[in-house]
């Protein structure tokens, strides 16, 4: 079953149930903040198909984003140790994971009035 991450309403990154999992708890790692996960809990997120970034209340928005940005790729690559059958399959993921990541970055951008954060 695939899961979507919403970064905005252009942005809509779809990947497996399994990295959808990872990301969220990549994210709950890099952002210890216990509000923005009750809102997420409150608003069901991670229980339904669909992490809508966009919806976050800021601050927690531009957290998110910033984390997504600035490394979940090289995060998972570090954090997966391959054999050397599953390396096409992790290479694979981490590009989309790369993907997700200029998602962010662009939306971050528009959000800053086009300065890089």
């Amino acid at each position: 079953m695939s899961k979507e991450i919403s970064v905005s309403d252009e942005y809509i990154w779809t990947t497996s149930t399994g990295l959808y999992q990872w990301v969220l708890e990549y994210l709950e790692s890099r952002i210890p903040d216990r509000e923005l996960w009750d809102f997420v809990e409150a608003e069901g997120y991670a229980a339904v198909d669909n992490f809508f970034v966009s919806d976050l209340p800021e601050p927690h928005r531009h957290r998110v984003l910033r984390v997504l940005a600035e490394g979940a790729p090289e995060a998972y690559a570090t954090w997966r140790f391959p054999s050397p059958q599953e390396r096409a399959e992790i290479r694979r993921l981490i590009s989309s994971l790369e993907i997700l990541s200029m998602m962010a970055a662009e939306v971050l951008r528009e959000l800053n009035g086009g300065e890089a954060q």
